[in-house]
């Protein structure tokens, strides 16, 4: 997606525009028109960027990140023996961690991904999922059951990703899309393959 665009608050998702492009409609200045950039950062903030080694702040944050949630992992077991909490702590964490939790992150990424036919659009490179809440809940946090969304439109929060779905299916840019109850899907991900 070409340029920066805000899409922090409700109304934004009511501006939406047609299949592939930005909730809020955006139009660059004109060049004529086009204000002086801002001021450099203060020197203490300055990174230096050398061409020969781009080191994009996203790389930055994300390595940031990793070591993060890797000290996490490493700390929080620590505390845990260290308080007498050890054995729940592996029972509880680490145990459904490396046992339960990957095939059902694989199973929802399947749903999410799997058996679809025609790459050739986001409306049907992806898949919605529609599910009860226990279930939405259970395997579908944070409302990722809105796949054909979210890929669309990565940059809405995951709280908007609902108005998102009710107001493209409104305007019936989810007609051909996409959009399944998750029985049905599971039906069609664990299908016989034709030989």
């Amino acid at each position: 997606m070409r340029g920066t665009h805000r899409f922090e608050t409700p109304q934004n998702v009511r501006t939406l525009g047609r299949p592939g492009r930005p909730l809020a409609r955006h139009t660059p200045p004109h060049p004529a028109r086009a204000r002086a950039p801002p001021p450099p950062p203060p020197a203490a903030r300055r990174v230096a960027w050398d061409p020969s080694r781009p080191r994009p702040l996203l790389r930055a944050a994300a390595r940031r990140d990793r070591w993060l949630v890797a000290g996490f992992h490493v700390a929080a077991p620590a505390a845990a023996f260290t308080s007498g909490w050890g054995v729940e702590s592996l029972v509880l964490l680490t145990l459904p961690l490396v046992t339960v939790l990957q095939p059902i992150l694989r199973f929802r990424a399947v749903c999410e991904h799997g058996a679809v036919t025609d790459f050739s659009s986001p409306l049907t490179a992806a898949r919605t999922n529609l599910a009860p809440a226990w279930l939405r809940w259970f395997l579908f946090p944070h409302h990722v059951n809105f796949h054909v969304e979210h890929h669309m439109y990565p940059a809405v929060p995951h709280y908007n990703l609902p108005a998102c779905h009710d107001e493209m299916a409104q305007r019936g840019i989810l007609d051909h899309a996409e959009v399944r109850p998750v029985a049905e899907t599971a039906r069609l991900v664990f299908a016989n393959r034709a030989a």
